[in-house]
C-alpha cells in the first residue's frame, strides 16, 4: 500500500534525468573548449571561462546524482517498511483513515487518505486502497492506551471498546441538592461509553438507587 502513496511524477523524474545529460553534455563541451582555448589558440580569457564553467556544471551534475539516488534510496525503504511507521491511523467505521505524518517522508505522495475495511482477525485489519489488498495492524483506541475516569467496566463490560465514538459521562448526587439530608455524601462516577443518552437510563438509576440513607 506504501507504494500506491508514492509520489508518482513522470514528468519529474524524466526532466531529473534530462538536466543530468545535458549537465554532462556541457560539462564536457565546456571542459574540451576551456582545454583548446587555453593550449591551442592561447587565449587564456576564453580558456577560463569555459573552464569555469566546466567545473559549475560537474558541480550541477553532481549535486543532481546526489539528490536522485538518495530519493531512490528513500523509496526502497519506504517499500520495505509498514504503513504505521509513516502514516497515523484512526479507524472510522468501516474504513481506516490515514494521516502523514509530520517529520516523514516527503516523498509521500498522499498526506491524507482513506482504505475501506474488507475484512479483520484479532490483531489486524485487512483493507482495499485502490487496487491493492494490505493488512495494517489495529488500532488501539484511547481506552486502551489510557484507562479513563472512574469505573468503566462496572458499566460497560457489553460495549465494544474499538469504537471511535466515545462519550465521557459523569454520574453525581451533589451536596448542595441534598442539603435538607443529614450525614449527605457526596458520590460520582465518571466513564466512557458508546451509548446513546437514552440509553443511560437504566444505569443512572442504578446509581441513584446505589445511594445510602444514614
Amino acid at each position: 500500500m506504501l507504494e500506491q502513496l508514492l509520489i508518482n511524477n513522470d514528468l519529474e523524474a524524466i526532466t531529473k534525468i534530462g538536466l543530468i545529460v545535458f549537465l554532462v553534455c556541457l560539462s564536457a563541451l565546456s571542459l574540451g573548449y576551456g582545454l583548446s582555448a587555453l593550449f591551442i589558440d592561447n587565449d587564456k580569457f576564453l580558456g577560463i571561462l569555459t573552464t569555469i564553467v566546466a567545473i559549475i556544471s560537474i558541480g550541477g551534475t553532481y549535486i543532481s546524482v546526489t539528490n536522485v539516488n538518495k530519493q531512490v534510496n528513500e523509496i526502497k525503504t519506504i517499500q520495505k517498511g509498514h504503513i504505521e511507521d509513516y502514516y497515523n491511523m484512526t479507524k472510522d467505521g468501516k474504513a481506516i483513515k490515514f494521516k502523514l505524518k509530520n517529520s516523514k517522508s516527503k516523498i509521500l505522495g498522499k498526506k491524507q487518505a482513506e482504505a475501506k475495511i474488507i475484512d479483520e482477525d484479532s490483531k489486524t485489519y485487512q483493507v482495499q486502497y485502490k487496487d491493492t489488498i494490505d493488512r495494517v495492524p489495529k488500532i488501539r483506541d484511547r481506552i486502551e492506551r489510557k484507562p479513563p475516569m472512574g469505573n468503566f467496566n462496572k458499566w460497560n463490560r457489553d460495549e465494544n471498546h474499538e469504537s471511535d465514538k466515545l462519550t465521557v459521562v459523569l454520574f453525581v448526587s451533589r451536596n448542595k441538592d441534598n442539603k435538607t439530608l443529614p450525614n449527605f455524601t457526596e458520590r460520582r462516577n465518571a466513564f466512557t461509553t458508546t451509548k446513546e443518552l437514552e440509553q443511560l437510563h437504566h444505569q443512572f438509576q442504578a446509581f441513584c438507587c446505589s445511594g445510602r440513607a444514614w
